[in-house]
């Protein structure tokens, strides 16, 4: 049995309680022993918890979420993660408390049911497909068979089945072009077959990875005696990519990832603190064993742990440890076999770090992305997207007629936003953001204005000042009215969807009649509203489907110019399958409980 098999199999045994608070029985129900996949989802279980619990529950409307120590869980979380992370020392079975009322909305996004599930694994996914090849296309362009057979075979914990409609993404994994010998133990080259356009291996040179990192301000032996977490703002959620160079016969560690993807925590600031740094380090050097800070070297071979060496790591950090699908690896272990052998279902390499007391003062320093830092040195653009957001589609379809190159980063608004977004926005805490030189600037229509002033061609906006307040004028008008009010929709049901249905058709017509004069919005030239109109359009099979309507019987001239508009390459690479955003729809409706 291969590593991934093992990783595949892997369950953590819970023992499920209902609240007191919401126990109308006596005696109470006795508690429920489940085997949780470490792979899945605590909301995958509820369909065996209900049951169970049903005849003892308060009348009401479920909404079941799961506290551990008072503690609600993040659904969208792996259950196995969630375990490492909030059990410093494993305890078997893992006593957790399932509630069915009481939603804490302020600390959870909404979960109603599977389907949310779901759509926050295939964000995560596209997560990782952009990470990988620079685009999510293949995620995209999914046939839904396929897409609902991976999920299946996640749900399932069907590995086979998995590997099989897997391979058509065409993400691959890292060849392991070397093998160790530790302790005895040789890893050699993992061969894995995957469809690919040219004959052999898929080769990825950027591995997703996301990171839990949290510190313990306190002193203590034995992780049985670690402070409980009590609170998800101790840790910093961190999505970020490590990338591998093609460098002959270099083997890159784990301990060398951690250091690459956490340089914040691993290069010297403040030569005052680094000194005080180093003096406790060296006062601890003498009776702190290795094993406590995880690197461990080989006494044969010659070959220490490469990164966490007294240079770097023991000058600034305490590893209490780290843990990656329940075990904590040896910090001199291939990071490719990490990567081939540990990933997750949806290609991410989920790594649980916790610091002790000497990077107290440091771990704030995470939420400052060290990706917008970069970017920032290199004048590069950094984009904060949502595949479905219309807005989103606005600054892309900007970026493409400038001719400006950018960086993507794809936010999972399902499955935790990143810290750089709330940082960078954190009055609204949307998307887009776009990063020009480390400088955050949000709201679509200011930063698409911004692109216009800022690489003049081709301009979009009208050369006259009469000709730019009226662009944004309609623009101002499709937002307020066209989308606003497709949302009423899509969102509503009964009479209040038949009159935003009605309200809808004439605000086209009145658009169409009023603003569209000629072939585009400004004229004979794609511009500024353009842009703005031409990305609510990617909504417009959801209106259609839910209101019952085609906007082409009511507005031939609109539906003609959206045509002509998608055969420009810059819309037409960013607009996405029309299916794909009435199934994300449909699935919001449910979380409203529409459907």
């Amino acid at each position: 049995m291969d590593a991934q098999q093992l990783v595949w199999k892997g369950a953590i045994p819970l023992q499920i309680h209902l609240h007191e608070s919401e126990v109308t029985t006596l005696p109470p129900p006795p508690p429920l022993l489940v085997l949780a996949p470490r792979i899945g989802y605590l909301p995958l279980l509820v369909p065996q918890i209900r049951p169970h619990f049903s005849s003892a529950l308060p009348p009401g409307v479920d909404t079941v979420w799961f506290e551990y120590k008072s503690l609600p869980l993040k659904w969208y979380i792996p259950t196995g993660v969630l375990f490492d992370l909030l059990c410093a020392e494993p305890e078997r079975p893992w006593n957790l408390t399932v509630h069915f009322r009481g939603y804490p909305g302020n600390i959870l996004i909404p979960c109603e049911g599977e389907d949310c599930v779901k759509w926050s694994f295939i964000n995560s996914l596209k997560e990782a497909a952009y990470i990988i090849n620079g685009n999510c296309k293949n995620v995209m362009n999914m046939s839904q068979p396929d897409q609902l057979e991976l999920w299946r075979s996640v749900s399932n914990g069907d590995l086979e089945a998995y590997r099989q409609v897997s391979s058509k993404l065409k993400l691959g994994m890292i060849e392991d072009e070397y093998s160790i010998n530790t302790n005895s133990i040789t890893l050699k080259s993992q061969a894995r077959s995957a469809e690919t356009d040219v004959a052999g291996q898929v080769r990825t040179v950027r591995i997703p990875v996301r990171l839990y990192v949290w510190t313990i301000n306190e002193d203590f032996e034995d992780l049985e005696d670690a402070p409980q977490i009590d609170s998800w703002d101790k840790i910093s959620y961190l999505n970020r990519p490590f990338e591998i160079l093609k460098e002959d016969n270099k083997c890159f560690t784990l301990s060398e990832a951690i250091k690459t993807l956490l340089p914040e925590l691993f290069s010297p600031r403040n030569p005052g603190m680094e000194e005080e740094r180093s003096k406790v380090v060296t006062e601890n050097e003498s009776t702190a064993p290795s094993e406590d800070t995880g690197v461990r070297t080989e006494d044969q071979g010659g070959r220490a742990s490469a990164s966490l060496d007294s240079q770097s790591l023991a000058n600034l950090a305490e590893i209490k440890f780290v843990r990656i699908q329940g075990i904590e690896p040896r910090l001199d272990i291939p990071f490719s076999w990490v990567a081939n052998n540990l990933m997750f279902p949806e290609y991410f390499i989920h790594v649980c770090v916790c610091f002790g007391t000497l990077l107290f003062d440091y771990i704030g320093d995470l939420r400052l992305d060290r990706t917008a830092k970069e970017m920032a040195k290199a004048g590069k653009l950094l984009l904060l997207d949502c595949w479905v957001s219309p807005f989103c589609m606005r600054v892309k379809i900007a970026l493409g007629e400038k001719g400006v190159d950018f960086e993507l980063q794809e936010e999972n608004l399902f499955g935790g936003k990143s810290e750089l977004l709330l940082t960078s926005n954190p009055v609204y805490q949307k998307v887009p953001v776009l990063l020009h030189e480390g400088k955050p600037l949000c709201e679509s229509t200011i930063i698409v204005a911004y692109l216009d002033e800022t690489w003049a061609s081709p301009p979009l906006l009208p050369p006259c000042s009469y000709g730019r307040a009226q662009a944004r004028f309609w623009a101002d008008f499709v937002d307020k009215k066209v989308f606003d009010t497709g949302k009423g929709i899509w969102g509503s049901i009964g009479e209040e969807k038949e009159a935003a249905t009605k309200s809808f058709i004439e605000i086209l017509k009145q658009l169409e009649a009023e603003a569209l004069k000629e072939n585009y919005f400004g004229g004979d030239t794609f511009g500024f509203v353009d842009i703005i109109t031409i990305a609510v359009t990617s909504w417009f099979p959801v209106y259609e489907k839910f209101g019952g309507f085609k906007v082409e019987d009511h507005c031939p001239k609109l539906s003609a110019w959206i045509r002509r508009c998608m055969q420009r390459e810059t819309v037409a690479k960013v607009i996405p399958d029309p299916e794909k955003v009435c199934e994300f729809v449909a699935m919001m409706r449910k979380m409203h409980g529409l459907e």
